[in-house]
């Protein structure tokens, strides 16, 4: 069954956007993701992601530059530093 003019809610937790061990964001996987969400915005739907990817991606990031540990504890800073980056990569996978 096609879908069309369907409000699509997605979730991604952070086993999905990130390799579990090195927390690499796993960019190939999110690129083919958002090439399927593109398909069905065109059928007419509209589609809602929303990620807990971006605490993890923000921890990488931290530890990765070598700041304060203490901001690890910070789960506003670590998300939006993760969802920073996250949004950057589904941008830049438009065509």
């Amino acid at each position: 069954m096609a879908l069309k003019n369907e409000v699509i809610v997605l979730k991604f937790g952070t086993t999905s956007v990130c390799d579990s061990d090195t927390l690499e964001i796993r960019e190939d996987w999110i690129k083919t993701v958002a090439k399927d969400i593109k398909a069905l915005q065109e059928k007419g739907n509209k589609v809602i992601v929303f990620s807990s990817g971006g605490l993890a991606t923000g921890k990488k990031n931290l530890s990765k530059k070598g700041l304060d540990i203490g901001l690890m504890n910070s789960k506003k800073i670590l998300g939006v530093l993760g969802l920073s980056e996250l949004l950057s990569l589904i941008h830049i996978s438009e065509p």
